[in-house]
């Protein structure tokens, strides 16, 4: 759905790059924050549709994160990219949580990255 606003949340700086300039190829209106802090006030001033976030930021780390986003965004929907993959238990934590998406960095698939942006959209 693309024009829709996605922030994208991590403290990588070239990850941060190359992801909004995929995403604002593929048409959308990207916001970036590389930290907690610098996340909720995107959070707050433009309720992104989607946030794609890092779990491990300075600030509110990414499991503060979603309770906060959940609170002054409540309309927007939470990916995970994290590379931590011994992580089951708080996946399933954070997808209670309402995080709907969850990958795992190094992304295998930018192809994959826009499937699942598309579906969670429509969805």
């Amino acid at each position: 759905m693309a024009g829709e606003r996605i922030l994208v949340v991590d403290d990588e700086a070239t990850f941060v790059k190359g992801l909004s300039d995929f995403l604002t190829q593929c048409g959308y209106s990207v916001s970036v924050a590389f930290d907690g802090h610098q996340a909720i006030e995107q959070m707050k001033a433009h309720q992104p549709a989607l946030t794609l976030m890092d779990l491990k930021l300075p600030g509110p780390n990414g499991e503060e994160l979603v309770r906060q986003a959940k609170q002054v965004s409540p309309g927007t929907k939470l990916i995970v990219l994290t590379a931590y993959h011994d992580e089951g238990e708080k996946e399933a934590a954070l997808r209670r949580a309402g995080v709907v998406g969850y990958l795992y960095k190094p992304l295998k698939s930018l192809v994959e990255l826009e499937q699942l942006i598309e579906a969670t959209l429509k969805g």
